[in-house]
């Protein structure tokens, strides 16, 4: 049979070799395409969670969003390592004495008395923080009248072992005296025993809050109260939950703001000072609590 002539020629130039490691995969080329991968998405991973992360994570985080002053860093309890109760309660006393300061300060003239205590949204510590610092205002030898103003949540009553009626809703109504709805709290290291606190408690709430704080009533008594007082401190209800605060907030001479660290949302926190400011009584310094403290030492991280 003829060969076919279409076919060229074939020449073997070199005899096949078995390979000594397979073509496909490349395993040190996927390990580097793999790591260089990670370290994209790692990286991309941070801005977003970033960008979601709305809460405060330091002083200057409060300060650059809130656009007013941190006037105290309170830390989160309980505390480091090696710190006993007494080394507790000093660093807190540190803490409220360099706030009470900052409020003296703002009230250089003696015409700024009534202080509120605001926050965004419930469990910023709050409370706490009017509680404590109508405590250490009155213990230098100042009169300090303390106002539970959270009439749906009421807790000044709780943390002092009190009852909550008559209150500042009867007094408002008019159906008691502040002087009978008044409580003298039992306070230690008074100078000279001139100092004294009272607190108010919220009471029952028989009419719309909202409506008891916007009364003429509701001004005369802060008025009295400043006559009477060297300092009246409010704790008011969170206002995502109420917006009671802003009514009050004009009968305030003015307002500190209260953050959690890592809990409290920037965004609402914002726009409640924005809300605030807007009234007569302005925002005049922050408190940042619930922030991690030093391990083993009594410095706040």
């Amino acid at each position: 049979m003829e060969a076919d002539r279409s076919v060229p020629p074939v020449k073997i130039t070199a005899p096949a070799e078995t390979p000594r490691k397979p073509a496909r995969p490349d395993i040190a080329l996927n390990l580097l395409l793999g790591l260089a991968a990670g370290i994209v998405l790692g990286i991309a991973g941070a801005f977003a969670m970033d960008g979601f992360d709305s809460g405060f994570r330091s002083v200057q985080d409060v300060e650059s969003r809130l656009r007013v002053p941190v006037m105290a860093v309170i830390p989160r309890q309980p505390f480091g390592r090696g710190m006993d109760e007494a080394q507790a309660r000093a660093v807190l006393a540190a803490v409220y004495k360099s706030l009470c300061a900052h409020v003296r300060l703002w009230n250089a003239d003696g015409k700024s008395k009534c202080v509120a205590f605001a926050s965004a949204e419930p469990l910023a510590g709050k409370t706490s923080a009017a509680l404590n610092c109508a405590v250490m205002m009155a213990q230098p030898g100042s009169k300090v009248a303390l106002l539970d103003l959270d009439m749906r949540k009421p807790s000044i009553h709780k943390l002092l072992g009190a009852e909550k009626v008559p209150g500042v809703s009867a007094v408002v109504l008019g159906k008691v005296s502040w002087r009978s709805a008044a409580l003298k709290v039992a306070l230690d290291r008074l100078a000279d025993g001139k100092g004294a606190l009272y607190a108010i408690p919220a009471g029952d709430a028989d009419i719309n809050p909202m409506e008891l704080l916007r009364s003429r009533a509701a001004s005369d008594l802060v008025k009295e109260l400043k006559t009477e007082f060297d300092y009246v401190i409010a704790d008011t209800p969170s206002m995502v939950s109420a917006p009671d605060v802003s009514v009050f907030a004009d009968k305030a001479d003015g307002v500190i703001f209260v953050c959690r660290a890592g809990r409290s949302d920037a965004s609402a926190a914002a726009n409640a000072v924005a809300e605030l400011n807007a009234g007569s009584a302005k925002v005049f310094g922050a408190v940042l609590n619930g922030v991690k403290p030093a391990r083993g030492a009594d410095k706040i991280a």
